[in-house]
């Protein structure tokens, strides 16, 4: 049996179109629901990386010393994923991944993390094969393979440029200041449709046939978006 696990970024539950609170339409996302809802899940952690250390591991972040948005997260300690290979799946990371950030806030730009450069130590956590996009705001400082993909077009920088115009994340939605902006570059680079993109790509490419490996391929989408 094969997996693909597509998992969005902070949406909240009124952002689902089969909501009965729903504010936006999500066609696709829809049929899905049609099989199967939770509609009473918690979370591990309200901070973004415990939140993805927690779902990696199948533990409560205290138990992980994974409390804050900050650290990495010890290799040593099993993941899902490492399970899935031993049990003889093939498994892929595509998306926002997070589950690194040795670095101190504030850092100026591109002094974060080449986590281009880190795609071998990144598998260690139990991936055969990694692409990540890091998030708009973490892209800033750190150098993921999404942001290779904008250097080898030039675009890198006024990707940046773009993200950095619209302010830093706010603790509060309240606070957050919502301009309108387009994205000013080709639709197809929008960071979502890049990753939707390299997960159907990677299942087009999956070995087939009796003795292939049934695979599993994790997808992280960094905002929500009616298109999924």
């Amino acid at each position: 049996m094969n997996i693909v696990f597509l998992m969005t970024d902070q949406q909240r539950n009124d952002h689902v179109g089969w909501s009965e609170r729903a504010r936006i339409a999500t066609p696709h996302m829809d049929r899905i629901a049609e099989g199967c809802a939770f509609q009473r899940c918690l979370t591990a952690n309200p901070l973004c990386m415990p939140a993805r250390c927690a779902l990696l591991t199948g533990r409560y972040t205290r138990q992980i010393h994974a409390l804050q948005m900050s650290g990495d997260l010890n290799r040593d300690i099993p993941t899902y994923a490492q399970a899935l290979q031993k049990a003889g799946y093939t498994t892929h990371a595509i998306g926002k991944l997070h589950f690194t950030q040795t670095w101190r806030w504030g850092r100026g730009r591109g002094r974060g993390l080449n986590l281009h450069g880190m795609n071998e130590a990144l598998k260690q956590y139990g991936f055969d094969h990694l692409w990540e996009a890091c998030g708009k705001q973490l892209a800033l400082s750190n150098f993921c393979d999404y942001g290779a993909q904008l250097a080898a077009l030039g675009l890198l920088d006024t990707f940046r440029e773009h993200v950095a115009s619209r302010g830093p994340n706010t603790v509060s939605a309240a606070d957050a200041r919502f301009t309108g902006e387009p994205w000013p570059f080709a639709e197809e680079l929008y960071p979502d449709i890049v990753i939707g993109d390299k997960i159907v790509d990677a299942i087009r490419q999956a070995p087939a046939g009796p003795d292939a490996k049934p695979f599993f391929y994790p997808g992280q989408f960094s905002v929500t978006s009616s298109s999924l």
